[in-house]
């Protein structure tokens, strides 16, 4: 069964989501037979490419979802995981959006986003603004 990223977020967080999180356009698929499927049928019927997020290959990050610790910066700043505002249509494709989004937070500024991101001179989150400006954890910025 192919599925579409079925869920929402709300009109506030939209533009973040959008930046953080190129994955929303991938589709998902319970097993890699379903997958195989669908490429078979699109390159059969000459429809184009797809990438596709397998849910039976990506449970190891179940534990992960699940375990994110909220330190006294992020309390502080109110500065929640982008994953956290997601309403999934069900709890099977929660972990497609994990993946998708990781631990990304999202802040109200790029002055807040800065200030939650780094650490001294290390950059410890990934975070988007509302205004979809990006600081990964590499360090780089764009927006």
């Amino acid at each position: 069964m192919l599925v579409f990223f079925p869920g929402g977020i709300s009109k506030t967080y939209d533009v973040a989501a959008s930046t953080a999180c190129g994955a929303l356009n991938h589709l998902v698929t319970r097993t890699v037979d379903g997958a195989q499927k669908c490429i078979d049928y699109l390159r059969t019927n000459n429809l184009g490419r797809a990438t596709f997020i397998v849910l039976e290959k990506i449970q190891y990050l179940n534990e992960k979802m699940e375990g994110f610790k909220v330190s006294k910066t992020l309390k502080k700043e109110k500065c929640p995981r982008l994953f956290d505002l997601v309403t999934p249509v069900n709890d099977e494709v929660r972990v497609a959006f994990y993946y998708a989004m990781r631990n990304t937070l999202v802040s109200k500024t790029l002055e807040q986003a800065s200030k939650v991101a780094y650490e001294g001179n290390q950059c410890m989150y990934r975070v988007v603004s509302l205004k979809g400006e990006l600081i990964e954890l590499s360090g780089t910025m764009s927006g």
